[in-house]
């Protein structure tokens, strides 16, 4: 649980971010120029100099937030309109995916075709069925034509537009049944964390949570996963992939949780997986200037606590 001065620093942060002036003028990669406009605009709103610099630790996991969805959603935005995006945060500075897709659906900006492949990623098939009769009778034919052709051509997230039109259309008999989301959807990074996955029995839910943890290469994906899985089951991950869930503690905003679990499994750390945690605190936090926590005291706790062997 964050402290209330950490959720008013989120979304301090969340803020400039979200600012789509800065995010179209300033590469992320440029550390000490976002920093620099970080000290400037606090300044001028008197935030004081410790928060400030609590603000600038902040941005770079927020911002690797942002660009996890943007890269997720590859195949659905232009990058002209990427830039434009506006996002929603959690407390924790999470980007808040389900609430950010709903706001960008309803959206004017953006042209209509494009909030309706999001839709068929987010929405149950009878949600979309009643955006789609909002939408003018000529965009509804553009889009029926479009999606109805031939499917070799369609990325992931336009195959699903193509599987609602078949709905629609009465080619999916078993509509009413929970399991046909399960067995017939093209299932993706975005859809994963959508309103979709609730539509899911409990059995395929966790299923697809476990098949998705175990597979990916992604944190912020299994930190989804993890998230959605009761305490006995994050345990017993813990256990038998202690790798895969401590990567997961190295991250915003998790960090609190990582000491108290390595305590845990000890036991079943290979000495190469230990080798692994050591590179990511080091080489990837320490060495590139991560400061959303203090990695140099965790790597000495950390040191301490390890066994002998």
């Amino acid at each position: 649980m964050l402290t209330l001065k950490e959720i008013i620093l989120v979304k301090l942060t969340a803020k400039i971010i979200n600012d789509s002036d800065t995010g179209e003028i300033i590469d992320p990669n440029k550390d000490e120029i976002w920093e620099q406009f970080i000290r400037e605009r606090t300044s001028a709103l008197d935030i004081p100099l410790t928060l400030q610099e609590d603000i600038v630790a902040l941005r770079k996991p927020i911002q690797l937030e942002v660009r996890n969805f943007i890269e997720d959603h590859y195949g659905i935005f232009t990058e002209e309109q990427e830039c434009s995006l506006k996002f929603c945060f959690h407390a924790d500075g999470t980007v808040d995916r389900v609430k950010t897709a709903d706001l960008l659906i309803h959206s004017k900006w953006l042209d209509v075709q494009t909030r309706f492949v999001l839709a068929c990623q987010y929405w149950s098939s009878r949600n979309v069925l009643t955006f789609f009769y909002n939408l003018p009778k000529c965009v509804r034919r553009l889009i029926l034509c479009k999606y109805s052709g031939a499917k070799d051509t369609l990325n992931q997230f336009e195959k699903n537009v193509a599987l609602w039109i078949r709905i629609k259309a009465g080619r999916i008999s078993d509509l009413n049944s929970r399991g046909w989301c399960y067995k017939r959807y093209n299932w993706s990074y975005v859809s994963l964390q959508s309103h979709l996955l609730d539509v899911l029995t409990e059995e395929n839910r966790q299923a697809f949570l476990h098949d998705v943890f175990e597979n990916t290469y992604f944190i912020h994906l299994r930190r989804f996963c993890l998230s959605r899985m009761s305490a006995d089951h994050r345990e017993d991950l813990l256990k038998r992939f202690p790798l895969k869930v401590l990567s997961i503690y190295l991250d915003w905003p998790s960090q609190r949780f990582f000491l108290d679990a390595v305590n845990k499994v000890w036991n079943h750390i290979p000495g190469n997986h230990f080798t692994c945690l050591l590179h990511i605190i080091i080489c990837q936090k320490i060495v590139e200037l991560w400061k959303d926590f203090n990695y140099v005291n965790l790597l000495r706790q950390l040191c301490i606590d390890a066994p002998i062997i």
